[in-house]
């Protein structure tokens, strides 16, 4: 009883540390993108990261169209990665078919992720969004997603500089003030 009692003492915070292990850096994720290729987010240095939760069934919304308009007109130093998710969605007729995730047309350029659980703190929460979401790993401020298009902004060194809750466009002074510093 002693010896086990000692080894929990002894090794528990070890064993603690080890299981909620993140990246310290954002450049140290990979993730996949909608058809299973991987997305490195270390070819990002040097530009500023915005990372969105974008609805997977909902293409036409009208904040695609605007990220699309917006990243065209940063495309030099922005990189946008939004990741496709469904906590929001209501689902009165069972589960969302997602089979098709990769042939749907979302009429963007940028990145686009396979689907992502973003909400929350369970066991499925995307590691990035889990780094995104907590002030220990951000550095920042903790913070829980809202709803769709909930934005996260980086700097060019990484640094998580601004969270921009779905009703702030990207073209507000709120946002732009900012994606200027």
């Amino acid at each position: 009883m002693r010896i086990s009692v000692l080894f929990l003492i002894l090794f528990l915070p070890f064993i603690l540390v080890g299981k909620d292990k993140l990246p310290k850096s954002i450049y140290e994720f990979k993730v996949k993108d909608r058809f299973g290729k991987t997305i490195n987010f270390s070819k990002f240095k040097g530009k500023k990261i915005l990372i969105v939760n974008a609805p997977a069934m909902n293409v036409n919304s009208a904040q695609y169209a605007e990220l699309e308009t917006f990243y065209q007109k940063h495309k030099d130093n922005l990189i946008i990665v939004a990741f496709l998710m469904e906590d929001f969605a209501k689902l009165p007729n069972g589960p969302i078919d997602l089979d098709n995730l990769d042939k749907r047309n979302y009429h963007v350029s940028f990145y686009l992720t396979g689907l992502a659980e973003v909400k929350g703190d369970g066991p499925n929460l995307n590691p990035v969004y889990k780094w995104l979401t907590h002030a220990k790993y951000n550095h920042l401020k903790d913070s829980d997603v809202q709803w769709d298009f909930q934005k996260y902004l980086l700097n060019e060194k990484g640094e998580l500089k601004g969270v921009f809750h779905s009703t702030i466009s990207v073209s507000s002074p709120e946002f732009m003030e900012v994606y200027e510093k």
